[in-house]
């Protein structure tokens, strides 16, 4: 059965909101900021200061952490991926910093 917002997500988001290479990446209310290709070295955001952060994308299979201005892991962390997008909340919307992990 044809479903819409299915094929919307499975043609739209994943091809123009997260390239296939990418492990996740983090949205401002303007649109992506960061989208990173995997690696397990904590990565500072862009640009700087960073604006408020609103949610992220974590594709099926990878682990995002995000963190505080302490370098604690941020509320919520980590955020497992699922191809779809997650809301942030606390401290996580103003997070300085993130690692994004692939299998």
């Amino acid at each position: 059965m044809y479903d819409p917002p299915l094929f919307k997500r499975n043609t739209c988001c994943r091809a123009c909101f997260t390239p296939a290479t990418a492990c996740g990446a983090i949205y401002d209310n303007a649109g992506a900021i960061t989208v990173n290709t995997g690696s397990t070295a904590l990565s500072g955001m862009m640009p700087m200061p960073v604006p408020t952060i609103s949610k992220i994308f974590v594709k099926s299979g990878c682990t995002m952490k995000l963190y505080n201005m302490m370098l604690t892991p941020a509320n919520g962390s980590p955020f497992r991926g699922g191809d779809n997008f997650t809301p942030l909340v606390g401290d996580a919307t103003t997070a300085i910093a993130y690692e994004c992990t692939c299998p």
